[in-house]
């Protein structure tokens, strides 16, 4: 279960990197960035794209649990895999929008 787990957290940075990267809109919010208020539209997009990811790792791991206590999973290190599925999708979403702002 630990490779599902790991898959699962690069799965979650990978999409968020690439929700981040391509957002709705990304033309005129390229362009409201490099004109206007660059800090404000960063930050805008990096904590809604790494809200929508923290949201499916959270389901991930209530899923997880769920496994654990029906007692399918045994020996599982959930503070491990807490830990590895809520940082990929930050770690996706700056990547995502630094590669969206500076590309």
């Amino acid at each position: 279960m630990k490779t599902v787990n790991l898959m699962m957290a690069v799965l979650l940075a990978v999409v968020t990197a690439f929700t981040g990267l391509f957002w709705l809109g990304d033309v005129e919010q390229h362009k409201l960035l490099l004109e206007t208020a660059f800090w404000t539209t960063f930050c805008e997009r990096f904590f809604g794209i790494a809200l929508a990811g923290l949201i499916g790792s959270g389901i991930w791991l209530l899923f997880n649990m769920g496994l654990r206590r029906v007692g399918f999973i045994k020996n599982s290190a959930i503070g491990q895999t807490a830990l590895m599925l809520l940082a990929a999708p930050i770690i996706g979403a700056l990547l995502g929008t630094v590669f969206f702002c500076f590309a």
